[in-house]
């Protein structure tokens, strides 16, 4: 590919671009221009409406649309571009010989991005679809990113709502034991791994740990249930808490990756006896 202003990353090189023009002499040098820096997927629309009807099958990364079109022109192809929500990021590059203030600000006013004026120069052309493409791009990682956090952090809470005690079991231990069990849980984008539990035992008694799981998101999530999961299968050690605690290290060793790190404050709660041990 040729230009420093070409498709020079990867990913641009395969980012669909709409050519709009009339003027099949226009789109033939466009082309020509966006295939010799590299753009691999170059698609055309002689009008207005072909132009309307390719972006709502197919919608492309970025539109190159001539202004001065008969039937629908291209300030009208801007405005039903934007007049959908889901084009609001869709870069419009309108090309136009117009000079008039007036008549470029109005591209501007029904959704243009930027403007390459006619006659196209090819360096131009170039680092405008370049740098309109990145931000696309950028965009759309952001919106990835975003959304894997959403995902992320919805199945998290799934998670700590399944390991939190509930209502119920806090009303068991006020009445097996007569002491009150309060707690307070809340969700930020940093989520990370803690958490707490009950574990029923004889006489009157109950086991409470409280787990703080190192990191963040849904690893810290996933190595907070292990560690859960773990503590419940040694409840038979409940009524002794160290003994609990170096059997549940030596197996968290060999269930967590290096470099993992958890902490967990186990306690039997004997309201009869007013201790907490």
């Amino acid at each position: 590919m040729n230009g420093d202003d070409g498709a020079t990353d990867g990913c641009l090189s395969d980012c669909p671009i709409l050519v709009v023009d009339d003027a099949e002499f226009n789109r033939t040098i466009i082309g020509a221009m966006l295939e010799d820096a590299g753009y691999r997927d170059i698609r055309y629309a002689r009008d207005g409406a072909e132009a309307l009807d390719a972006i709502s099958a197919n919608p492309p990364d970025l539109v190159l649309l001539d202004i001065m079109m008969p039937v629908i022109d291209g300030y009208e192809v801007c405005r039903r571009v934007r007049d959908n929500f889901d084009n609001a990021d869709l870069p419009v590059l309108v090309q136009t010989a117009l000079s008039s203030m007036d008549d470029r600000n109005h591209a501007f006013e029904v959704g243009a991005t930027d403007l390459v004026s006619k006659p196209i120069e090819r360096q131009e052309l170039l680092a405008r679809v370049r740098i309109h493409l990145e931000n696309r791009v950028l965009i759309r990682r952001q919106r990835a990113y975003r959304e894997r956090v959403e995902g992320e952090l919805a199945i998290a809470k799934g998670m700590f709502d399944h390991l939190s005690p509930t209502p119920l079991q806090c009303e068991w231990i006020r009445q097996a034991t007569g002491a009150a069990v309060r707690s307070c849980a809340r969700l930020s984008s940093r989520l990370g791994g803690a958490a707490w539990g009950i574990i029923p035992l004889a006489q009157g008694r109950v086991g409470v740990y409280m787990l703080d799981v190192a990191g963040q998101g849904l690893a810290a999530a996933l190595n907070a249930f292990r560690l859960h999961t773990l503590v419940h299968e040694l409840k038979d050690l409940g009524d002794m808490p160290a003994a609990l605690l170096t059997a549940l290290n030596a197996r968290a060793t060999a269930l967590l990756d290096d470099g993992d790190r958890a902490s967990l404050l186990f306690g039997v709660l004997d309201a009869g006896g007013d201790a907490f041990t």
